[in-house]
């Protein structure tokens, strides 16, 4: 499992254009359940059988994407 910080507190808007520019880079990307509640939002994607999936924890105040895919590519 590969993780990327994105950021170091939470932010809704960076939430949002992570998962606008994984959806443009990805050719195949699957978007699964979005989940949101008091405790920020996750949005679940699938490529090639494999989990992607994007966070905004209120909780660990971050952004940040876990992957079974290397996405260093994408977040150099």
């Amino acid at each position: 499992m590969y993780t990327y910080p994105i950021s170091q507190t939470a932010d809704a808007l960076c939430f949002l254009n992570v998962c606008a520019m994984l959806e443009s880079a990805l050719l195949g990307l699957e978007k699964g359940p979005f989940i949101a509640d008091e405790g920020g939002m996750i949005q679940h994607y699938t490529l090639f059988g494999k989990t992607v999936t994007v966070y905004n924890d209120c909780g660990k105040d971050a952004v940040f994407v876990e992957s079974e895919l290397d996405l260093h590519h994408i977040f150099n």
